[in-house]
């Protein structure tokens, strides 16, 4: 751009200057470190371990409290892996001091089942049947396929035999002595749970079931007997008696079912039988099949069953419907440990590396193109797969394969540059070094966060910055000419002139990277870790991409415009005669000086050339002194007229642009009404939009596109399949927080150190009690805590180490308390005077020992949820878990489920704080009393604790309550972080914007120092904003994570166009100029010293046209004097000042625009759909963004503008 600022000499020195002289002297060099520090920056990232997180765990609002409590838990279940020992057997105390501890057990191999493997056959197009025979004989291709992968039974759960397990049950179970992991004489891979699978047990089960029909006594008793049997299937009334009828008279029947087809078969099975685990496979066998088949009843709520038509097994054909499903799955298990590993957690990573490196082999057979994806072309079906280790590799490599688009994308903005050029070497150092500017952020971020996950977002930031950094080396591209133009635009410009025009380019690049800087950086109040990262990655390489465009595109201009050859023989000749070379830049600096003194002498003779060294005119140099010359008014007339012929609108572009910008400038001068008024309806009308249609969003976004292989069978899993939707609420005792300060923030599994409830010593009566009345609480208010029906128990580990044990005493002695059971067992109801349950539980520091004792045998399924210091019942138990299972999923149920499910559980654990405290004073009789803020009776009411039969001698060491204070009660669960991010949103919705608007306002001020420009710019972009979420509200787009980060990207893209315009505009002033604008212009103090003291130029006295300005009042430009108007001049100044900015400014503009908008639009081609709909947005809001630059702000600042 040239612009009035920029057209005149160097202003007072800046930083500007000083790189600009470096690189104008020395472009060689300047070029050469400023590719070499970003490749050695690239080289130090290569040395950093990064790997991408594609989980949705990590899109959770960290610093919420959802997810501080649930990383406590989580952190206190690691810390307990890795400090929990497990004995051989349970331990016999009284032990001595110094007997050595048990030998610990070590798990047999391959019989902890770690990762799984689902494997989805759909038709092809959806919706067909799946359960045809040939689709069902192509599905037992695939599954052969799968078992037969090389290496598949090295990884595979490993089941003993049962001869085997009948030989030697010790070596065949799954904790063995150490040396003993694989001496188990005969295993198997385990069955895979699939429908072909089930279909022998139906068979068999059919078989059985008519064997038992001929052993009964009579005909009576064996119809009674198989109609309980079918009764107990699903079978109605009527159904069953007409099915065991037929049995029994025909027993022939039963051996037809071994050889009725897999499709006949199913036509037997009354709804309502799938949904029920009567084989004992571990799940229902509706698991295989799609929820409308497996219960009969279709997506409208519709039954799809006739049950009259299969109520006769011998019923022809005809009459009985072909089942129908429109998917089938199949399940796989791998298990750990492998061999030369003691258990499954022992050096897991390096496990997981061995399962992963094998699992790839596995995902190969699926592989777009490959042999099964024809294979089942033909089959009409489609495969697809998922597991534990498998998909999140697979997503890593989807997230790395669309970064070729960014490849794409920087070829498009390398075309766009080279028309905008026409140069191939400027082009590609343009590119170049927006390319460099990301491994140079990256390496930065990556230093300083010291984390090795990177979020997929951060593959956002290359498409959406080389459209921003090329904005930059247009800019400094019309700035090169624009020097070059005092010299008929050839050749290598003067040194003054590129120090001037580098400046001034420096000066509006720095206020368009500040202002795009902030607005990505923003992004770090977010409190979800992803956006965090973007937002720094962002915001550094805008930061990068500014100095690269300092160093390496002016010395790629300089040494163009020398001469590659003449280049090259000069940085030889520099390393060769250094001192020469200073002696040459000092006699030239001395014929610099003498020219401008026969400039000067020829200008007080009357002539006035247009040569670059005109700017100098009003300034006399004699022996370091700065003399103020007289000149009249034809001087300045002069100046101005030579100003004009430098200036001139579009010398550096296009007759084409010219003509262009010309024509758009005339058009907003002449409709700014219409365009002000339009604009201001369109904005009222999406502000109504914005208002009453936005929502915060239900749900998660998706991930990938809905036909990846991903997220199609997430799909299924979720809304097609018979799968019962659950999360896991864990409820901690003896954890009371979470210190975070080694833990990595970007790591979704690293959560950090626990912090342990000093209150919580389980050897306490009291505090047993408390957690046994705080687990009755929960267990009482299952109803409102959206339990699962079939999800695991619903009890704590101390209710069912009660229970079991109460449930032995009352089988044994008659005599004991009947009320004896699992409520009532913490109020001291089930204790005798010593406070112990009959016959079996001892409370006090006997009943860890006891519960250890149990949890290695009965209680296995509860042992993981002890947390013991050391080994199991001869250390201290640290904390206790228990799991509740809810019917919540953490993708498909909206935040509304979400937050009454958690307001219920809240409320409960309040309840069970009370009854801890009530538990624990109700130790001595006056405790309740001095126990503040908990009422007791209504503990008493809600638990059932009483205070009668305890026994103060079994309190530990005679305390008293009142001396210890209640352990803490509390739970978490992954789902509730979707509530912590939609608090992220809303906060961050708050304060990133007016961050970004506050920034954008004073830097624009201070690069216009127009209160009128910037406040022209800060409105054209809150309606870019507000008519780009209106258009996000009009499209269905609900305000998520992703929504979230595009209104701050739009921020930051919004930005740039109009700081360009309005810095064009407040420094435009070629034509029209009044006196204080030629004295602010012609200020000037450039008293610049050279690199190593070479070429000191002496300071000029700024006093010329200021002394002239304010000495002669009454001589004025002819335009100056018509200015104190306003009806005359204020109005054409305001035209003539945006026909330059446009002129000026507007084909840069334009450029920025194409290449954001063409990089940008290579992110509707990617596969992850975050990234595409990113994308869009950005696409959208460059042409809006655009549009109100050129349109709105021009018609405003043209109205209202300085």
């Amino acid at each position: 751009r040239v612009e009035c600022g920029c057209a005149m000499a160097p202003s007072r020195w800046s930083p500007f200057q000083t790189l600009a002289r470096l690189v104008y002297r020395r472009p060689v060099l300047v070029y050469c470190l400023a590719l070499l520090v970003p490749a050695l920056l690239a080289i130090g990232v290569a040395q950093y371990d990064v790997r991408i997180d594609t989980g949705i765990l990590s899109f959770r609002a960290r610093d919420e409290p959802y997810a501080v409590t649930y990383d406590a838990v989580l952190a206190a279940l690691q810390w307990g892996k890795q400090h929990t020992r497990y004995s051989s057997g349970p331990p016999a105390p009284p032990a001595s001091t110094n007997a050595p501890p048990a030998v610990p057990d070590v798990e047999r191999l391959q019989s902890h089942v770690t990762y799984w493997l689902t494997t989805v056959y759909e038709t092809h197009p959806p919706g067909g049947n799946v359960l045809e025979q040939s689709k069902l004989d192509f599905i037992k291709r695939v599954e052969l396929a799968v078992t037969s992968v090389a290496g598949f039974a090295s990884f595979c759960k490993k089941v003993p035999t049962q001869r085997a397990w009948d030989l030697d049950r010790e070596a065949c179970g799954h904790w063995v002595p150490p040396g003993t992991q694989d001496a188990c004489s005969s295993t198997l891979c385990s069955t895979p749970m699939s429908l072909i699978s089930f279909e022998q047990f139906i068979r068999t089960w059919f078989e059985q079931l008519a064997s038992q029909a001929l052993l009964a006594p009579n005909a009576t008793v064996a119809i009674q007997e198989t109609r309980a049997e079918l009764v107990a299937l699903g079978f109605s009334e009527q159904q069953a008696i007409a099915f065991a009828r037929a049995l029994v008279d025909q027993p022939e029947i039963a051996q037809s079912f071994q050889e009725l087809p897999l499709v006949d078969l199913l036509k037997l099975v009354p709804k309502g039988a799938l949904t029920k685990d009567l084989f004992r496979i571990g799940h229902e066998p509706g698991w295989f099949f799609d929820r409308f088949y497996a219960t009969g009843v279709g997506e409208g709520g519709e039954n799809t069953r006739d049950d009259d038509t299969n109520a006769n097994p011998d019923s022809s054909q005809s009459n009985r419907p072909s089942p129908h499903a429109v998917a089938l799955r199949s399940g796989f298990e791998f298990a750990l440990p492998l061999p030369g590993y003691a258990t499954a957690t022992d050096r897991r990573e390096e496990q997981d590396v061995l399962y992963r490196k094998w699992a790839a082999s596995y995902t190969k057979m699926f592989e777009p193109g490959g042999y099964w994806e024809r294979e089942a072309a033909k089959a009409g079906m489609r495969v697809l797969h998922a597991g534990g280790g498998i998909s999140e590799d697979e997503a890593g490599a989807l997230v790395l394969g669309d970064l070729k688009f960014a490849a794409g994308a920087f070829g498009l903005v390398f075309v766009c540059i080279l028309v905008y050029t026409r140069s191939a070497w400027v082009t590609t150092n343009a590119v170049l070094g927006v390319a460099l500017a990301f491994p140079s952020a990256f390496f930065f971020v990556r230093a300083t966060s010291d984390s090795k996950f990177v979020s997929f977002l951060n593959v956002l930031v290359p498409f959406v910055l080389i459209g921003i950094g090329c904005d930059d080396a247009m800019v400094m591209c019309d700035a090169f000419k624009a020097a070059s133009s005092k010299r008929g635009g050839k050749g290598l410009p003067s040194e003054d002139a590129f120090v001037t025009h580098f400046a001034c380019a420096a000066k509006a690049m720095l206020a368009t990277s500040l202002t795009t800087a902030v607005a990505f950086g923003s992004n770090v109040f977010s409190y979800i870790p992803p956006v965090r990262s973007l937002g720094l990655y962002a915001a550094s390489t805008v930061v990068a991409n500014y100095v690269l465009v300092l160093t390496l595109l002016p010395a790629a201009l300089l040494i163009e415009s020398n001469g590659f050859r003449e280049t090259a023989s000069t940085a030889l000749a520099f390393w060769k005669a250094r001192n020469a070379k200073y002696q040459a830049l000092g006699a030239e600096v001395e014929l610099q000086q003498v020219e401008r003194v026969e400039v000067l002498q020829t200008t007080r003779g009357g002539s006035l050339t247009n040569t670059s060294e005109e700017i100098d005119v009003q300034v006399h140099v004699s022996n370091g002194d700065a003399k103020e010359q007289d000149t009249g008014p034809s001087a300045v007339v002069g100046w101005s007229e030579s100003m004009d012929a430098v200036t001139k609108p579009g010398d550096h572009h296009g007759t084409f642009s010219r003509v262009a910008t010309e024509a758009l400038g005339k058009f907003v001068i002449a409709r700014r009404v219409g365009i002000l008024f339009f604009s201001a309806v369109s904005v009222l009308i999406a502000s109504a939009v914005v208002a009453n249609g936005l929502v915060v969003a239900e749900t998660p976004p998706p991930l990938l596109r809905p036909d990846t292989n991903l997220q199609r069978i997430q799909h299924l899993l979720f809304d097609v399949f018979y799968t019962e939707n659950w999360s896991n609420v864990r409820v901690a005792f003896g954890v009371k927080g979470v210190d975070r300060s080694s833990a990595d923030p970007n790591d979704p599994m690293s959560f950090g150190t626990p912090v342990f409830d000093e209150n919580f010593d389980f050897k306490d009566a009291r505090v047993q009690r408390g957690v046994l009345a705080a687990c009755d609480v929960i267990k009482n208010n299952a109803r409102v805590l959206a339990f699962t029906k079939s999800a695991g128990p619903e009890e704590c580990v101390l209710q069912a180490f009660v229970r079991d044990f109460t449930a032995g005493s009352q089988s044994s002695d008659t005599s004991g308390d009947t009320g004896s059971n699992v409520s009532h067992s913490s109020s001291g109801n089930a204790s005798d005077s010593s406070g112990n349950v009959p016959g079996s539980i001892t409370w006090g520091p006997a009943l860890p020992v006891a519960l250890a004792a149990w949890s290695a045998t009965e209680g296995r399924a509860w042992r993981e949820n002890l947390g013991w210091s050391g080994y199991e019942g001869r250390s201290a138990l640290t904390f206790i878990t228990a799991d509740y299972f809810v019917d919540l999923h953490p993708v498909s149920s909206t935040s509304s489920e979400i937050r009454a499910v958690h307001a219920a559980w809240q409320r409960v654990i309040l309840e069970a704080n009370a009854a801890m405290a009530a538990a624990v004073a109700i130790g001595t009789r006056d405790a309740t009393e001095g126990t503040e803020g908990v009422d007791a009776g209504s503990a008493r009411d809600a638990t059932g604790i009483d205070d009668e039969g305890i026994d103060e001698g079994s309190m530990h060491d005679g305390t008293r309550s009142s001396d210890i204070k209640p352990p803490v009660v509390f739970q978490a669960c992954d789902v509730w972080n979707r509530l912590g991010v939609e608090e992220s949103i809303r906060h961050t919705a708050w304060v990133s914007p007016p961050v970004s608007f506050v920034a954008a306002a004073v830097i624009t001020f201070g690069a216009t120092g127009s209160a009128r420009v910037t406040a022209a710019a800060l409105v054209t972009i809150a309606c870019a904003v507000v008519l780009m979420l209106a258009a996000l509200v009009a499209v269905g787009w609900q305000f998520g994570v992703v929504e979230e980060l595009c209104v701050t990207l739009l921020i930051g893209a919004s930005i740039d166009y109009c700081i360009h315009l309005a810095v064009a505009y407040a420094e435009a002033g070629a034509v029209g100029l009044t006196r204080d604008t030629m004295s602010d212009c012609a200020e000037d103090t450039n008293d610049t010293q050279g690199i190593g003291g070479i070429g000191t130029q002496d300071a000029h006295d700024t006093q010329g046209i200021r002394g002239y300005s304010q000495g002669a009042g009454d001589v004025t430009h002819s335009q100056a004097a018509s200015s104190a108007s306003p009806s005359d001049g204020s109005r054409p100044r305001r035209e003539e000042k945006l026909k330059s900015a446009l002129t000026n400014s507007a084909p840069t503009i334009t450029g920025a625009a194409t290449t954001t908008a063409v990089s940008c639009a290579m992110l509707l081609f990617c596969e992850v759909e975050v990234l595409v709909k990113i994308g869009a947005t950005i696409v959208a809001n460059t042409v809006a963004g655009y549009v109100l630059t050129l349109g709105l702000f021009s018609a405003l600042v043209a109205t209202v503008g300085d």
